[in-house]
């Protein structure tokens, strides 16, 4: 039994939010990749004690291109589950 990367805790936040915070462009492109395929809502939205989603961390940490890297994966996601 492996890890659960989708996973979501008690304060909204996942792997994503995790890895956009520090930095992580190559941990945050594993997640939302084809090897762990996190694409739900839920790896996009602001958690609930920060209110900040993954891209907002990133730019708040300093990582403006990343920022607009999952800014562009939110808005996939959202384009897929409007789709469904």
């Amino acid at each position: 039994r492996g890890a659960d990367f989708g996973r979501i805790n008690a304060n909204g936040q996942g792997c994503v939010h995790k890895a956009a915070q520090r930095g992580r462009a190559d941990v945050c492109a594993w997640l939302l990749g084809p090897e762990v395929g996190l694409r739900g809502a839920e790896h996009f939205a602001p958690s609930r004690h920060e209110r900040s989603s993954p891209a907002r961390l990133a730019e708040l940490a300093g990582h403006a291109e990343l920022a607009r890297w999952l800014e562009a994966r939110a808005q996939e996601a959202l384009t897929e589950t409007a789709g469904e």
